[in-house]
């Protein structure tokens, strides 16, 4: 995730809640063994270090590819490989 630019994270609960879904579903594809989420019509990326038995704080992050013309796209995450550190409260 080193390339990415997080523009914006929330909890499961939160994003699920902005885009009026009950559920996010979480897919492997069949052929190439990597995971996506699927929700309503729409889907998103999941981090590579997935692992659903131990991810116990799901996030839900819109990333860019930092020097990239994509558009950003959505990523579903555990919290702890967000690396961060405190600068400051207000």
């Amino acid at each position: 995730m080193s390339n990415l630019k997080f523009l914006r994270t929330v909890s499961v609960d939160t994003f699920k809640r902005e885009k009026g879904i009950s559920k996010l579903d979480i897919m492997k594809s069949d052929t190439s063994g990597k995971f996506f989420f699927v929700y309503g019509n729409d889907s998103g990326a999941v981090s590579a270090s997935f692992n659903p038995s131990t991810c116990d704080k799901p996030m839900v992050s819109k990333v860019k590819v930092e020097g990239s013309e994509e558009e950003p796209f959505y990523l579903l995450h555990n919290k702890s490989e967000v690396k961060a550190s405190h600068v400051a409260s207000f």
